[in-house]
C-alpha cells in the first residue's frame, strides 16, 4: 500500500507540472487569461491534495486524484500546446493506474474500521461476541481516524506544532481480548509509519541498542525503534524490576516528545504497573503521570469468568495420563479459547514449535516439543506473554538436566506473569524431578564433586507448581 501511495504522489506531481508550466507561460503573455488562471488553480489544488490527502482514506485520494486529474488533463488538452496536453493526459492515466492499484492491492482489501473487523471475526467464529468490548472498539476506531488525520499533516511546514492524538492504555485480566483489539486496530490502520512490539521483545531490543558497540545515545535508540510521529503498540507490559521501569519510562517519554501515539495493553492499571518495584523513584512517578496525560486509560475487566467453574483441581494437574487425557485437554482448550482453535505451529524464538491446539488466549503443547528443544529463557517469556493459558501434556519424570532447566524456566516465568499452567503428567507432582537430579544438587550442597551440577531450587519449583494448580490461584486470575 505504501508503494502504491508513493507512486500515486509521483503521478500527481508529474500531472501538476505541465499545468504549472502552461499557466505561467500563458500568464506571462496575458495576465488576465481566465484559462491560464484555471490551469494554475487546478495545479495548486492537485499539489495540495497530494500533500494533505496522502494519509487519508483511499476513497478520498481516489476521488481527488481522478476528478482533479481529469479536469486538469482536459483543460490542457483543449487549451495548451500538444506537448503539454499529451503529458497532462499521460499523468492522468498514471493517476488512474496507481489509484486502481491502491484499491486492488492486498492491503487495500482490509476492513475500513475495527468495528467491521470485529464483526467479521465474530461471524467467522474467530472470537466470541463480547458486548463489553464494544466501547473499546469504538474508541480504537476513533483513535485510528484521528491518527490518520494527524499523519496526513506531518508533511506540512507547521507539523511540529501539531499535537499527537492520545493513545490508549488498555488494562484488565488475562484472556479478555486486549491484545486482539489492539492488534486489530494496528492491522487496519492505514498509517505508513507504525510499529508493534511485545514488551519483553521491546526491552530486549532497547538493551541491545543501548549496549551496542560502538555505543549510541539513548535518543538514537529511541529513534531507531520508532520514527517520529509513529503509531506504536506495546503489548503485555509487565515491569518486574527497577532497571526495566526506568528504561521503559525514558523510552515512553522519548516517544511522546517525538509526537508518537502509543497504545499499551497490560494486566495492571498504571498505578499498579510498578507495584513490584519502588514506585517512589522519580522516573516512575513521571511515567505514571505522563500515562494519564498522553493516554486514555480504559479497563476491560469483563464479568466473572464462569468457564473456570468447569475446571476442577484434577484438571489443573492431570495424573496419571491415560487414553482420556487428550480428549479432556481438548475440552479445556475449547473452554478457554477466545477464538476457533487450530493446530498451526507456534513461532517460539527462531523456531516453529508444533502444538496440539492453539487459539486466542490458549495453547496446548507436548512436553517434548516445549522443553526438549533448544529454547532460551526469552522464548518462554514471549510464549507466556502471548498465551494466558498454557497446557503441557506428556510430562515425564524429568531426568535430563537441560529439560529440567527449561521446565523450571517455564514454571517461574508463568508464575511471575500470573498466567495459568495446566499439566498432564506421568508421575505425581512431587516426583517430577528424578532422584538423580536431586542427588547432584545435594552433592553440590555438601561439597561433593558432581559433574554437570544444576542450579535449580527444586523445592521452590514444586511449591510454585502446587500454588499454581490450586483453585485459589486460578480463580484469582479471572
Amino acid at each position: 500500500n505504501l508503494i502504491w501511495r508513493r507512486s500515486t504522489v509521483v503521478a500527481f506531481i508529474v500531472l501538476a507540472l505541465p499545468g504549472l508550466v502552461a499557466a505561467l507561460l500563458r500568464l506571462q503573455s496575458q495576465s488576465t487569461d481566465p484559462l491560464a488562471w484555471a490551469w494554475l488553480g487546478f495545479a495548486v489544488l492537485l499539489v495540495s491534495a497530494t500533500l494533505i490527502g496522502s494519509g487519508t482514506r483511499r476513497l478520498s485520494r481516489a476521488l481527488v486524484g481522478l476528478l482533479v486529474g481529469a479536469a486538469l488533463a482536459l483543460s490542457l488538452w483543449f487549451g495548451a500546446d500538444r506537448l503539454l496536453g499529451t503529458v497532462g493526459v499521460l499523468g492522468w492515466i498514471a493517476v488512474l493506474i496507481t489509484t486502481c492499484g491502491d484499491f486492488f492491492s492486498r492491503e487495500a482489501r482490509r476492513p475500513d474500521s475495527l468495528a467491521d473487523f470485529y464483526a467479521a471475526a465474530v461471524k467467522a467464529r474467530r472470537v466470541r461476541n463480547n458486548p463489553e468490548q464494544q466501547e473499546i472498539v469504538e474508541r480504537l476506531d476513533q483513535l485510528a481516524l484521528a491518527f490518520a488525520r494527524y499523519e496526513s499533516k506531518r508533511h506540512l511546514p507547521w507539523a511540529s506544532l501539531l499535537t499527537a492524538p492520545q493513545g490508549i492504555y488498555l488494562h484488565g485480566p488475562a484472556g479478555r481480548g486486549k491484545s486482539f483489539l489492539l492488534d486489530g486496530m494496528y492491522d487496519i490502520s492505514t498509517s505508513s509509519v507504525k510499529a508493534r512490539f511485545h514488551f519483553h521483545e521491546l526491552m530486549s531490543a532497547l538493551n541491545t541498542r543501548v549496549n551496542a558497540t560502538p555505543p549510541i545515545s539513548f535518543e538514537q535508540a529511541v529513534r531507531s525503534l520508532a520514527p517520529r510521529a509513529s503509531l506504536v503498540v506495546v503489548d503485555e507490559v509487565n515491569v518486574l524490576d527497577v532497571a526495566s521501569a526506568i528504561l521503559f519510562s525514558r523510552l515512553m517519554r522519548g516517544w511522546w516528545q517525538r509526537g508518537c501515539t502509543v497504545c499499551i495493553s497490560s494486566n495492571q492499571s498504571p498505578e499498579q504497573l510498578f507495584r513490584s518495584v519502588s514506585s517512589s523513584h522519580d522516573e516512575i512517578r513521571k511515567l505514571t503521570d505522563s500515562i494519564h496525560e498522553h493516554m486514555q486509560v480504559m479497563a476491560l475487566e469483563g464479568s466473572d469468568d464462569y468457564r473456570l467453574q468447569k475446571l476442577s483441581a484434577d484438571d489443573l494437574y492431570q495424573y496419571p495420563s491415560n487414553a482420556a487425557t487428550p480428549a479432556r485437554f481438548l475440552e479445556i482448550v475449547e473452554l478457554l479459547a477466545e477464538s476457533l482453535p487450530n493446530a498451526e505451529p507456534v513461532p517460539v524464538g527462531d523456531r516453529l514449535v508444533a502444538c496440539h491446539q492453539q487459539a486466542l488466549g490458549v495453547a496446548w503443547f507436548d512436553f517434548a516439543e516445549l522443553c526438549g528443544g533448544p529454547h532460551s529463557y526469552e522464548d518462554y517469556l514471549a510464549l507466556a506473554a502471548r498465551y494466558p493459558n498454557l497446557l503441557v501434556s506428556g510430562v515425564p519424570q524429568i531426568s535430563q538436566q537441560d529439560q529440567a532447566r527449561r521446565f523450571a524456566w517455564l514454571v517461574e516465568i508463568v508464575y511471575d506473569a500470573k498466567k495459568r499452567l495446566i499439566l498432564g503428567a506421568q508421575v505425581p507432582r512431587d516426583e517430577l524431578f528424578a532422584e538423580v537430579l536431586s542427588s547432584k544438587q545435594n552433592g553440590k550442597a555438601s561439597g561433593v564433586d558432581a559433574t554437570d551440577e544444576l542450579d535449580i531450587d527444586y523445592v521452590k519449583i514444586l511449591s510454585r507448581l502446587a500454588e499454581m494448580q490450586s483453585s485459589e490461584y486460578n480463580y484469582s486470575l479471572a
